[in-house]
């Protein structure tokens, strides 16, 4: 059975981090996240911390204790839909979408509350329309 250093590295590679950038979520070094690894070094009560608040990804920390349950855990089509949109915002200068995105917002947030209605609206039969045209 594998234990929490094993689990960690486990995760780092499903999630597709390199150890330099899970080491950015987690505030440490390269040689850091291969110490943990490698068993050199333990994995904290702030690594978990810092884990389960992470945005990209819902970890399943009882799994990266004990090895019970699934890895991550299944987001709400709610939070799966924020989460969308979170990465969508965060400007890390690589998001060509992030200025259009930002635009819609702010010119949505501009219209009178009649106008936010019938495009809603109006986004509510488009959505309906093309779920029909799949199916």
């Amino acid at each position: 059975m594998s234990n929490i250093n094993e689990r960690f590295k486990e995760l780092r590679i499903a999630c597709e981090k390199s150890q330099e950038d899970f080491g950015k979520v987690l505030g440490l070094t390269k040689s850091g996240i291969s110490d943990i690894e490698r068993g050199k070094r333990n994995v904290t009560e702030q690594h978990l911390i810092m884990l389960s608040n992470w945005r990209e990804k819902r970890v399943n920390i009882e799994w990266l204790k004990t090895g019970e349950g699934d890895m991550f855990l299944e987001l709400p089509e709610e939070d799966e839909v924020a989460a969308y949109v979170s990465e969508l915002l965060e400007d890390d200068g690589t998001n060509p979408l992030y200025g259009l995105i930002k635009e819609i917002m702010h010119t949505y947030s501009q219209l009178s509350p009649k106008s936010q209605a019938v495009l809603c609206e109006f986004s509510e039969k488009l959505a309906k329309n093309l779920k029909e045209k799949e199916g």
